[in-house]
């Protein structure tokens, strides 16, 4: 190859490399636009918004009905028939069990012939003793004769008495076979069937339950709430309740009891928490004991409050302090915080209505968002 031909060969390697610098820098401008503009899209920030900011106090618990009485019999028995089943609505007096009354109607009618023979065994011993008085009074009689026979005549009379407070207390028996709803109420639960032998309630036993009957007019809620929480509540405090199982249903209570006593929580014996009791009305038929309810406790409110996502707000030992973005850039502020809800916290100073922050950008000290002071 001539002298030409090199030069020629050696500008077009230099063309060639001219060319390839060209299209590198040209593809790296562009590559580091769209990462430039792919990290500012990635950038999380929101603006300084008024609204309403509430503080709440938040748990859950479990329906129960404290209008609940169980429901025993006083006498012993064999279930005939249950006329109930759970569910059903009573009302006071309704019949709920009736137990076999033959035992008892048998027992009756004996103790009935034992007073019509006492009656007649009394009236005896009264006519003799009239007559033995007369004899007496003309002395043709002993005294001691005469006080045998009002004895026995007084026997009589007790044993009359005895009899008849035996049968009085057979039919208040027989009357107790018959089981009435104590309360207006519904069913939740049936103890026994037909054909059971069931024990009465008394002296030496606690008796067998035979269901329960509860007014489900006047519910509670029974949540424990940590010692924090606690400290912010008072007793008829106003509580709104959402159940997980009817979304569509807002119910509203208030503070009935707040125990005095912590209790360690059954999940993790090192947390202490405070029973407190929630009581509420509905007519809801949907509502049933021991479904779970959500409790919400509004401890303060600010209205209208500069707010910003609790999430965009950092805090330290020392101070809160938040991202502000302006033209571009990223600054570090100092903010002082109010109450906050479970989603925004409330900004007393530090911003204005519309500023812009963001989350921690990269080099910043990655401290805790969301949790202040």
């Amino acid at each position: 190859m001539g002298g030409w031909g090199m030069k020629w060969f050696g500008l077009i390697v230099l063309l060639l490399v001219v060319g390839a610098g060209w299209y590198g820098y040209n593809y790296w401008v562009k590559v580091s636009a769209a990462m430039a503009a792919a990290a500012e899209a990635a950038v999380v920030t929101a603006k300084v918004e008024k609204r309403d900011v509430e503080q709440l106090v938040r748990g859950r618990g479990e329906i129960k009905a404290p209008l609940t009485t169980e429901v025993k019999s006083e006498v012993n028995g064999r279930v005939t028939r249950v006329t109930v089943i759970a569910g059903t609505m009573v009302r006071k007096g309704d019949v709920l069990v009736e137990l076999d009354k033959a035992e008892l109607e048998s027992q009756i009618n004996e103790a009935t012939h034992q007073i019509e023979a006492s009656e007649l065994r009394a009236e005896k011993m009264r006519r003799n003793l009239g007559r033995e008085q007369r004899l007496l009074d003309a002395r043709l009689v002993p005294q001691k004769q005469f006080d045998d026979l009002r004895i026995d005549t007084q026997l009589a009379l007790n044993e009359l008495k005895i009899y008849s407070a035996r049968l009085e207390t057979l039919r208040q028996q027989l009357a107790k076979t018959t089981i009435m709803a104590p309360r207006d109420g519904m069913v939740l639960k049936i103890d026994v069937q037909e054909g059971m032998v069931i024990i009465g309630a008394g002296s030496v036993s606690s008796g067998t339950s035979l269901m329960s009957v509860a007014d489900l007019r006047q519910l509670e809620v029974n949540a424990d709430l940590d010692e924090i929480d606690v400290a912010k509540l008072g007793v008829g405090m106003p509580v709104k309740l959402t159940l997980d199982s009817i979304p569509d249903l807002k119910l509203e209570g208030n503070i009935k009891f707040i125990s005095p006593l912590a209790v360690t929580r059954e999940t993790d014996k090192s947390i202490h928490v405070f029973p407190i009791i929630i009581t509420f009305v509905t007519d809801d038929k949907r509502v049933k004991v021991g479904l779970t309810a959500n409790v919400s406790i509004s401890i303060t409110r600010v209205e209208n409050a500069l707010a910003l996502p609790i999430s965009m707000v950092f805090s330290n030992e020392k101070s809160s302090y938040v991202y502000v973005k302006d033209q571009g850039k990223i600054a570090k502020k100092e903010v002082q915080t109010g109450i906050s809800d479970n989603l925004y916290v409330e900004i007393k100073s530090g911003l204005s209505e519309g500023e812009v922050v963001s989350l921690n950008p990269a080099g910043e000290p990655k401290d805790k968002p969301g949790s202040r002071r």
